[in-house]
């Protein structure tokens, strides 16, 4: 047990992470406790881990806000790689979660903007920071945040990146699908990630649960975002818009900063009615007060509600939906409504259509999710779900 390092008495282990230790620590000189974040001796001969560790330490030196630990010292001696930052009164969201299963949206809603806040200062300084989740996010009693371990971080202003090509980087639970694919990572990373953790504040659990990493890994590529019956009823439509905007599978339908997702989220705080941004032009028929889902084509000038348990959409004769398309079946597909989820069964003839881009064709029924854009044999449709 390791009793002083430079100028710092160490007292017990309080944390440990995949490479480091930390230990809660005393600077006499100054009367102040603190945390140490040491690397583990069996990663100190690793050049990449170390690289890494230093990294780390840099990009956290280089954030001085309110909302992002502040780191005092780095300190490498007689084998040890270390740095010193501020010792935080504080829980982790994670140990809120599993004390309190759920937070309301009024604090959660607090707790976001702060986050936001953290990310924004970061990202203007070319930081991304890669493994947002509840174990990195610290809320002390009056829920002052403060965002930790920068160990998966990039800077955008630099070429290299301590990552291996192709291969994923963050927690599964929170990884967006262009980490799970090992593809560039940008500031939208981070706002998914939020999302994601947004989810997971008022819901009480992670949108895609999971055994194994695969498993989950696998339900973040190709399952969408969902809320049931009752999170419907509990959590409010601006922030089911938020939290679907800013987890879009589709990188460009996300915020594309910071500062836009905060902006929102102080909107739905003054009380403001949030439409969601992914799909803009849907905001005329939540204005218009629709209470069942909807499928609108402007191409065609088709707006109809799904009223019935089922909506058949083909080139007629006796369908709901028609398409002057000689190549579509009559009844070349199906929106039906079970379960409080509408669902879009295709049939057993090819014609290419698609959800968000991806192909139905030879799949189980595709559940549509509020903003959905449906491809039909070149006609585009946007689903509504205002629920």
């Amino acid at each position: 047990m390791l009793e002083h390092i430079g100028n710092y008495e160490v007292k017990d282990r309080i944390g440990r992470g995949g490479t480091a230790d930390v230990f809660l620590g005393f600077q006499a000189s100054l009367n102040r406790t603190v945390a140490i974040k040491v690397l583990a001796p069996e990663f100190v001969a690793d050049d990449r881990v170390l690289e890494r560790f230093r990294r780390e330490k840099d990009a956290i030196a280089a954030l001085v806000h309110p909302n992002i630990i502040t780191i005092y010292e780095y300190i490498e001696e007689q084998g040890l790689y270390c740095y010193v930052m501020e010792h935080l009164e504080a829980r982790t969201l994670s140990d809120v979660l599993k004390e309190e299963t759920t937070v309301d949206e009024s604090r959660a809603t607090k707790i976001m903007i702060q986050l936001m806040a953290a990310l924004e200062y970061a990202h203007g300084r070319g930081i991304i920071h890669r493994d947002i989740k509840p174990g990195n996010i610290f809320v002390d009693e009056e829920d002052r945040l403060k965002l930790t371990d920068f160990g998966l971080a990039k800077d955008l202003h630099k070429s290299s990146d301590l990552t291996q090509t192709r291969q994923p980087i963050g927690t599964p639970y929170y990884m967006a699908p262009e980490q799970v694919r090992g593809e560039a990572t940008d500031v939208t990373t981070d706002i998914y990630q939020s999302g994601v953790v947004l989810y997971h504040l008022l819901t009480g659990h992670v949108p895609f649960p999971g055994r194994t990493p695969y498993e989950v890994t696998n339900k973040v590529l190709k399952d969408k975002i969902a809320f049931d019956d009752t999170e419907r009823e509990v959590i409010s439509p601006s922030l089911r818009a938020i939290i679907l905007t800013a987890a879009s599978k589709i990188k460009e339908d996300r915020y594309l900063t910071a500062e836009a997702f905060r902006k929102d989220l102080e909107r739905v705080q003054s009380g403001d009615v949030i439409m969601g941004v992914a799909n803009p032009e849907i905001a005329e028929y939540y204005k218009r007060g629709v209470k069942h889902g909807m499928l609108v084509c402007k191409k065609l000038d088709i707006e109809i509600q799904l009223v019935k348990s089922m909506t058949f959409i083909g080139r007629g004769p006796g369908v709901d939906v028609t398409i002057p398309e000689k190549s579509l079946q009559p009844k070349q597909a199906m929106i039906k409504f079970i379960n409080g989820q509408y669902m879009l069964v295709g049939s057993n003839k090819d014609v290419g259509i698609t959800v968000n881009g991806e192909p139905i064709f030879g799949k189980p029924d595709r559940m549509l999710e509020d903003g959905d854009r449906i491809k039909i044999v070149g006609n585009d449709f946007v689903f509504i779900d205002p629920r």
